[in-house]
């Protein structure tokens, strides 16, 4: 465990939930800082269906950016939890729950295919412009103070926790209109977003990252219980 804040600055955030088979769409968004509001605004969004569209998007961006990708981008475990997700799981101060993956249930793994593309434009853990994100961690930490769960029950449920995501999102984020094919799409784009929020965070604040740049490195924020009473011990 080690902590992350950017010594270089980046002009766009870009949060990918991919599709873990392939099979699905990819939610990305590309977010910028307005500079008057002090918020971020959305400069695109894009429901790819094949991984040349989401490099693409990433490629034709021409300043720095950095990229949260909400899935493990480096596999090399037969079975179980990776290590930084052990790590993460042992030392991260709020219990979140994380699911294991591994060679052995994921053979092929489109999240990793996206990573070697990646790789080629640019960005990798070694140049400190992609991480593994958790959108869970991220809501937890800064947010809800615990796991809060948004994907299960019915159409309504899932819909009204979406609402209450997106506001709190809105201190950070300027919302504007944006349609949806399907409550499933509308996840998947809230994801997105805490995924370019969370790589947004360590140009305000110290986070912290788990793992290494040939394992992956998991970028997490500091829960704000936790800076609250780092800051009371200051004192």
């Amino acid at each position: 465990m080690f902590s992350i804040q950017y010594e270089k600055e980046f002009d766009y955030f870009i949060g990918i939930d991919p599709s873990w088979s392939g099979r699905n769409p990819t939610a990305v968004v590309v977010l910028r800082e307005d500079r008057e509001t002090g918020k971020l605004c959305l400069y695109r969004y894009v429901y790819a269906k094949a991984l040349e569209e989401i490099v693409e998007v990433v490629s034709e961006l021409k300043r720095p950016s950095v990229i949260g990708v909400d899935a493990p981008l480096i596999v090399k475990n037969l079975q179980g939890h990776r290590e930084n997700e052990l790590e993460f799981l042992k030392n991260y101060p709020i219990k979140v729950p994380l699911y294991p993956v591994n060679t052995e249930r994921y053979p092929k793994f489109f999240p990793s295919a996206l990573y070697e593309k990646l790789n080629e434009i640019g960005f990798s853990f070694a140049n400190n412009n992609v991480y593994e994100v958790y959108p869970h961690a991220t809501l937890a930490a800064k947010f809800f103070g615990k796991l809060f769960s948004y994907k299960r029950g019915k159409r309504k449920e899932r819909l009204r926790k979406l609402e209450e995501i997106e506001r709190k999102l809105s201190e950070y984020i300027e919302f504007c209109g944006t349609s949806f094919g399907c409550v499933k799409e509308r996840e998947d784009f809230d994801d997105a977003l805490i995924c370019a929020l969370t790589v947004y965070l360590p140009t305000k604040e110290t986070c912290l990252g788990f793992g290494s740049f040939s394992d992956g490195i998991l970028l997490v924020p500091i829960p704000t219980s936790v800076q609250k009473e780092q800051r009371e011990d200051i004192r």
